[in-house]
């Protein structure tokens, strides 16, 4: 099989074409066509005013400290997270290994309702099955793609975090959310099919093949 032009902006490749997730809209070219697709937006249908005071860990040395801010600045400037004009009552723990920084969002579960409370991972195994079958493979790996899906309006606030005295919000889908590897699943899904070479196409997370 050999892999179509498919090219966007601002992404990590591995195969030799790039793909971007972006915001509510996400814009893919083949060839000359061009392909946009709505994004639809992440929920766990959290009651957000039901949420109790909790304030979750924050960094404990001066180098998790400076990497969060930047990561921090680095996130208000692509408009993914915004900052709150208040103290909220809930606020995530947050974990940081190897520079690379990610919330706890454990602490919610107990608060998602029933119809979002049920994670839905795919298994691997269809796809390294079709993959070995296949002459040839090329891989694409999305670049922060679980942060390019937007979060709905009434789920912003459940989704806050703190650094020095100054508190966030996440404006699209937390890494750590239970639900997000079923949503964003369920956002590739969408995306790849309406491709014109969907039926070449398998995918696992943030990986295509």
């Amino acid at each position: 099989m050999r892999w179509p032009s498919l090219q966007t902006r601002g992404c990590e490749s591995h195969g030799g074409s790039d793909a971007e997730l972006s915001g509510r809209r996400s814009t893919f070219r083949h060839g000359r066509d061009y392909v946009s697709i709505t994004v639809p937006a992440f929920s766990e249908r959290l009651d957000v005013n039901k949420l109790p005071s909790y304030h979750g860990r924050l960094p404990k040395t001066m180098k998790q400290v400076t990497i969060y801010r930047n990561w921090i600045q680095n996130l208000l400037q692509q408009g993914k997270i915004r900052k709150l004009p208040q103290k909220p009552r809930f606020t995530l723990p947050v974990r940081i290994v190897n520079e690379r920084v990610t919330h706890d969002c454990r602490p919610l579960l107990p608060f998602i309702t029933t119809d979002g409370r049920f994670p839905n991972l795919q298994s691997c195994w269809p796809i390294v099955t079709w993959a070995a079958q296949q002459p040839h493979l090329a891989k694409i790996d999305l670049k922060k793609a679980f942060h390019s899906i937007p979060l709905a309006n009434d789920q912003i606030g459940a989704y806050a975090f703190e650094l020095e005295g100054n508190y966030y919000a996440y404006m699209t889908m937390p890494m750590g959310a239970t639900n997000a590897p079923k949503h964003f699943h369920q956002v590739m899904g969408i995306i790849l099919s309406k491709l014109p070479f969907s039926h070449d196409i398998r995918y696992y997370q943030d990986d295509i093949f």
